[in-house]
């Protein structure tokens, strides 16, 4: 039986070559996210991307046509640091 991830950690490449890590909880966040960044949001839009971020109440602000890739990382509970 395939294990479930706990969350899953999207590396984002930014133009120029800035890596941002984001951490989501469900795979329906990652899609959506996917969605927004590469098929709903024209490439050339200059609207902001609201992405948030591990802390409380702090989001990114991006434009999706300067996301130069994004790798999805799945995390499993027992390679997960306990805080």
């Amino acid at each position: 039986m395939a294990k479930t991830p706990s969350e899953y950690a999207l590396h984002l490449i930014m133009e120029g070559g800035h890596p941002q890590t984001v951490r989501m909880r469900t795979s329906k966040e990652v899609n959506d996210l996917i969605q927004q960044i590469f098929f709903v949001q024209a490439q050339e839009s200059s609207d902001f991307l609201h992405i948030p971020l591990q802390a409380e109440g702090e989001y990114l602000c991006i434009r999706p046509s300067r996301i130069q890739a994004v790798h999805v990382e799945p995390l499993f509970s027992s390679s997960l640091e306990r805080y």
